[in-house]
């Protein structure tokens, strides 16, 4: 599935991916080292405010986030249903009640 989970000296979970798509989980670190992909963070509903998630793509292309289940519950400058990570960038999302928040 082109995953190779490792951890740093810090105790956080990193997971490389080269997967076209992937949900993200129990990791907190991700990088992706594909073409393009769509990465899926997980619902508002599932209830871990406060989890944070950054994600680095090292990859060829866009890297599109996005929601599990869809709707506009990204929030970068407004509610957006996803966004783009573009090559060589990085951004981190957390959530608060009611959207993931774009640093």
């Amino acid at each position: 599935d082109g995953k190779v989970e490792m951890t740093n000296s810090l105790d956080e979970s990193i997971t490389e991916s080269s997967a076209s798509t992937l949900t993200l989980s129990t990791s907190i670190n991700y990088i992706f080292t594909g073409s393009s992909a769509t990465f899926s963070l997980p619902t508002v509903a599932a209830g871990i405010k406060g989890r944070r998630y950054k994600i680095k793509n090292r990859g060829s292309s866009n890297l599109t986030i996005d929601v599990v289940g869809g709707g506009s519950t990204i929030w970068d400058t407004a509610a957006v249903s996803s966004v783009i990570i573009a090559a060589g960038a990085s951004a981190e999302f957390v959530l608060d009640t009611t959207y993931w928040n774009r640093e």
